[in-house]
């Protein structure tokens, strides 16, 4: 695994959880990425990571960060 797998796997819970519109899992699950994202090693990578974290629909969740 590289270590940008983790933080997009909790993305994608967060991003699940925001479309069934469970704000409290969702935003426990953007914290994991978003902490995990902080730990991408590559410069380039971290950046990719954060503008997807970031960016598009969170289906009603208000702003996560």
């Amino acid at each position: 695994m590289e270590d940008f797998d983790t933080p997009f796997a909790y993305e994608g819970m967060a991003r699940a959880h925001a479309v069934l519109g469970n704000r409290a899992e969702a935003l426990d699950h953007f914290r994991l990425a978003e902490s995990g994202g902080e730990r991408i090693a590559d410069a380039e990578d971290r950046k990719v990571f954060f503008e997807s974290l970031r960016g598009g629909d969170w289906h009603g969740i208000a702003k996560l960060d």
